[in-house]
């Protein structure tokens, strides 16, 4: 059985059948709780929690410092000209 998130929605939920296993993604932005939160959900033995998963990636494309990437680390050398 489905059920309607609002009268005016179209996407629909559904209950998890006995067995499956549901898969989560969550996005969120920085600064808005989002560790705090992936601490508490990734305490659970059945759950994955990737901390900061692009950092890795930024610093390999862009030459950004671990940590702390935000768009002006992008777009700027660090002496804040432009790349």
């Amino acid at each position: 059985m489905s059920y309607p998130i609002s009268p005016w929605s179209k996407v629909q939920f559904r209950e998890f059948r006995a067995g499956e296993v549901p898969q989560v993604l969550i996005l969120s932005y920085q600064r808005c709780g989002s560790s705090f939160f992936g601490q508490l959900f990734g305490g659970h033995r059945e759950a994955f929690y990737a901390y900061e998963p692009l950092d890795g990636l930024y610093v390999s494309l862009y030459g950004t410092k671990m940590g702390w990437n935000v768009p002006a680390d992008i777009t700027n050398y660090p002496n804040g000209t432009e790349r």
